[in-house]
């Protein structure tokens, strides 16, 4: 490659393709119902706190129209970084390093309480 912004680009190509061949499809589905379960689970505990998730179809992020209080600024006080749009929504992104504790976390800023977790969020070995 004769430019930085190409190698980087192949770069990010080559780990994506390690980290699918290294997990392998079983790992990899595991890995996205691990996700998608944190995801439904999060979805669930906001909407039970009288919050509005926009979207009833996602994978791993979340669009909430926030009720009351300022879950951004709660987030950010134990170190979670929440992305705060221009019209009052917050925009939520999970992934497969994101624990229950942490999830739990991340459902108080909102003061929702989480569910416990199903067969969907357990037994993930990365």
């Amino acid at each position: 490659a004769t430019s930085n912004i190409c190698t980087a680009q192949v770069l990010l190509a080559n780990i994506a393709g390690f980290y699918a061949t290294y997990h392998g499809a079983e790992g990899l589905t595991a890995i996205a119902r691990f996700v998608h379960g944190h995801a439904r689970r999060l979805a669930d505990a906001l909407r039970e706190a009288g919050h509005t998730v926009r979207h009833d179809a996602f994978f791993d992020t979340l669009t909430v129209d926030v009720a009351s209080g300022d879950p951004v600024a709660e987030a950010a006080e134990r170190e979670i970084w929440l992305r705060a749009f221009d019209d009052g929504a917050v925009g939520i992104a999970l992934d497969e390093t994101v624990t229950e504790a942490d999830l739990a976390d991340l459902a108080a800023c909102f003061g929702a309480t989480l569910a416990p977790a199903g067969d969907d969020a357990a037994g993930v070995d990365y």
